[in-house]
């Protein structure tokens, strides 16, 4: 205790030639220490001499955490993005596709599937999540004349994924539901509010070469959306349509315990997305009719305003560990897409989309959904 380089610490001294190499402390994974310890030892000066020959000290003592440490903390970043707008929530063009070209008078079913793969690898740790989602949802159609269309209604949501980490594998299950209200207005405009539960399944192996530790936790989270866009016709069956969005997220505090019984505790997470996009479009086929649809090329930037996130831990020796995380991040989503009028109840939409700059990035992600109405 108290070795540095200011006060370090001899050990031994050794004729010229003579070198010493400090082993780690390397403890077994059934032990539940946060972390190991490795000595780090030097030579004294030239001069630094003894009758037996050159000093040798300790002159610091690092520190390596174990692979226990690393996974709880890389699935609490998990966690959160699973629970954010970087997976669950999206805009109203990837959940219900074009609203503005559904003119029949009529109720509506919808389902949409989405696949991808986030990942995250800093200093903090390491994660790569593969996710399916699915989503069905039901509305119905209030027409309130010059003020535009309503459409209000209730979606259930279900998400099975499989994690990677840098010494484990894990999965990550998420189940719940929202309510919305669309509104298309008759200059192009629109608007989307939804409110959304989710409840979180964590369940995680952690391995190395002594054996094997599992863990699991459940947590649930809240978001409320708001977007706003606009489309403008540009001549020529051409459109863009500058979007803007905000995503407040709200994840619940975790606290469980390890097979090897360490104690992890992670405080509760408030998220805050802002999103500022567009699309470009050119439109094809008759209005009202099969075929009739759009492709289109979009970029968002997208910035986190808060996200913070604190995970202590508490393990055998005594030995504690707090990690904070500053949440805020700024990055690009960039992507192409189409929308189209199978027929006069039913429409297809899709959507292809990578992001870039991300603290946690979206490698890429797919997004397929069906409308009938009736």
């Amino acid at each position: 205790e108290g070795v540095g380089a200011d006060n370090p610490v001899q050990f031994a001294d050794a004729a010229s030639g003579v070198t010493f190499v400090a082993l780690p402390e390397t403890s077994s994974i059934e032990e539940g220490v946060l972390y190991d310890y490795q000595p780090v030892v030097e030579a004294g000066a030239a001069d630094d001499v003894s009758a037996f020959g050159r000093n040798w000290y300790f002159v610091d003592i690092e520190t390596k955490k174990t692979n226990t440490t690393e996974v709880a903390l890389a699935s609490a970043a998990a966690d959160y993005a699973t629970a954010t707008a970087r997976l669950e929530i999206d805009s109203l063009n990837k959940r219900l596709g074009e609203l503005r070209d559904y003119d029949v008078e009529d109720n509506g079913f919808w389902f949409r599937y989405k696949r991808g793969e986030m990942e995250e690898d800093d200093a903090s740790g390491y994660f790569k999540q593969k996710y399916n989602f699915y989503q069905l949802g039901y509305d119905r159609r209030d027409d309130r004349g010059e003020r535009g269309i309503w459409r209000k209604g209730l979606a259930l949501h279900y998400t099975d994924s499989s994690t990677d980490f840098s010494h484990g594998s894990g999965t990550l299950d998420s189940y719940g539901a929202s309510l919305y209200a669309g509104w298309a207005g008759t200059k192009g405009h629109y608007a989307d509010f939804v409110l959304k539960y989710s409840r979180l399944d964590n369940e995680y192996s952690v391995y190395d070469r002594t054996g094997t530790v599992k863990a699991d936790y459940d947590n649930w989270a809240l978001s409320a959306s708001v977007e706003y866009g606009r489309k403008f016709d540009l001549g020529h069956r051409w459109i863009v349509e500058p979007q803007a969005q905000l995503v407040y997220t709200y994840i619940e505090d975790a606290s469980y315990r390890t097979d090897n019984n360490i104690l992890v505790e992670q405080d509760g997470v408030d998220s805050l997305i802002g999103r500022l996009g567009f699309r470009l479009g050119r439109e094809f086929g008759e209005k009202g009719q099969g075929g009739y649809g759009k492709w289109y090329v979009k970029a968002d930037l997208l910035h986190e305003f808060c996200g913070d996130r604190l995970v202590n831990l508490f393990g055998a020796k005594g030995q504690t560990l707090s990690e904070s995380r500053d949440g805020k991040d700024t990055w690009f989503v960039a992507g192409i897409g189409a929308d189209v009028t199978m027929g006069k109840n039913s429409f297809f939409y899709c959507d292809v989309e990578k992001s870039f700059g991300a603290d946690i990035e979206t490698n890429w992600q797919v997004n397929l959904g069906v409308r009938w109405e009736f």
